[in-house]
């Protein structure tokens, strides 16, 4: 995998930050090596002094005994240090990255008889009539998938977006694994739909919202990713940077540009791979912790609360959106910021950021453009308001968003068993 990364070092004198250039992953930890070179030829030590950093040149040439930084491979720490935390989504699929040039191993899965194809026709996804989700709760709709031998003569002519989305591992009826699965995502929308009834009867296509909230947790991640990409494919057929047509490719998790002396081909321009909009969901919790902020959004229910929300903006961390927006939407000092969980949200690209944070100030004042009202609400009263028993008919939405686990998780800690 090649990267980009930035270097920073610490002196007794003063800190200072580095750009390196682009190292293959293995190379990039070690970074110290001066014999290591960009494409363009240059050492760190040359970058060092382009961007006149004698001391730290001077530092990666051993000409000074200051310390180094390094970096450490712990293999026994866990990537998630908090594995008790509540996440409202996961995703299940390997992306295999090292295999969407792979086209021989590539049509191998296409063709296997375990892969699935989720199907969209002008961006509806093909599900079945309501059954019973795994974890229990009702489901109105669940994904129905197509086999290569489905779709095949389709497939074939070669005009329709076929985009790989990941492998996952089968398991045998003992519980070991078995081989891996390949999943796709299919853009159907040229298919002629009374030959696909007859292909999957007692199916039909709907638009992505309701789908998405209620899919059961599985489905949702693979569905997740599915519908994102094909968004974003199907706005995207022409280059940002010079305006010609793009195609797939990598499998489908980037577009090049058709036009070969386009700056996308060179350099560490991007402008072909998707895109993903963060967004901060925030809890607001006074001082004392006893009550939470909630807010009613212009086009929905006038019972129906939510959590503060925003998108974060250039150069902003989660920490910075989640001041801005609070101070914007209700005008409360925000004095801490703790981060809960995320979620994919697929209308369009976004990704959700579950943030609880304490204010310092109460006294609200609702920014009516953003906001149609905003109250106070004493962990009491938001618990009969997370149960639907509310004397008011105040609800929250339901426990597939981030602001149903957010107030359940704050929650919590005023329950007594």
């Amino acid at each position: 995998m090649i990267i980009t990364f930035y270097l920073q070092i610490d002196l007794s004198i003063d800190k200072s930050r580095l750009r390196f250039g682009t190292f293959d992953e293995e190379d990039a930890i070690n970074w110290c090596r001066s014999d290591l070179q960009t494409n363009g030829g240059h050492t760190a030590v040359d970058i060092a002094k382009i961007w006149s950093r004698n001391r730290i040149a001077s530092i990666l040439s051993n000409e000074s005994s200051s310390p180094r930084s390094s970096i450490s491979n712990d293999s026994n720490k866990p990537l998630i240090e908090n594995p008790e935390k509540k996440h409202v989504s996961f995703n299940v699929l390997q992306r295999c990255s090292d295999k969407r040039k792979d086209l021989l191993w590539l049509d191998t899965k296409k063709k296997d008889a375990d892969t699935q194809y989720l199907l969209f026709s002008d961006l509806q996804i093909y599900v079945s009539p309501e059954k019973q989700c795994n974890d229990d709760t009702p489901q109105k709709h669940q994904l129905i998938t197509a086999s290569y031998k489905d779709i095949d003569f389709y497939l074939n002519e070669g005009k329709s977006l076929n985009i790989f989305l990941g492998t996952e591992p089968l398991q045998t009826k003992n519980g070991q694994s078995k081989k891996e699965r390949a999943w796709f995502a299919v853009d159907v929308s040229s298919m002629d739909k009374e030959k696909l009834e007859s292909i999957l009867p007692n199916g039909y296509f709907i638009s992505p919202f309701p789908a998405f909230l209620n899919l059961n947790e599985y489905e949702r991640s693979i569905f997740s990713e599915a519908c994102s990409l094909i968004l974003w494919h199907m706005d995207h057929q022409f280059c940002p940077t010079c305006g010609y047509r793009t195609i797939p490719e990598d499998a489908g998790l980037k577009r090049g540009c058709t036009n070969g002396k386009c700056l996308s081909r060179s350099g560490l321009l991007n402008t072909n791979y998707p895109r993903v909009d963060p967004n901060v969901v925030i809890l607001v919790v006074n001082s004392s912790e006893t009550h939470c902020l909630m807010g009613l959004k212009k086009n929905f229910p006038s019972n129906m609360f939510f959590c503060v929300s925003g998108y974060i903006e250039p150069g902003e961390s989660i920490e910075d959106a989640c001041t801005r927006e609070i101070l914007e939407q209700v005008s409360l000092d925000v004095v801490k910021v703790e981060y809960h969980s995320s979620q994919p949200w697929p209308y369009p690209v976004v990704l959700l950021v579950g943030c609880t944070v304490h204010v310092s100030t109460e006294v609200v004042k609702v920014n009516e453009e953003e906001l149609k009202d905003a109250s106070w609400f004493h962990f009491s009263e938001a618990e009969l308001m997370i149960k639907g028993k509310h004397e008011e008919g105040y609800k929250v939405p339901s426990k597939q968003t981030l602001t149903y686990q957010l107030l359940d998780s704050w929650l919590e800690t005023h329950r007594v068993e």
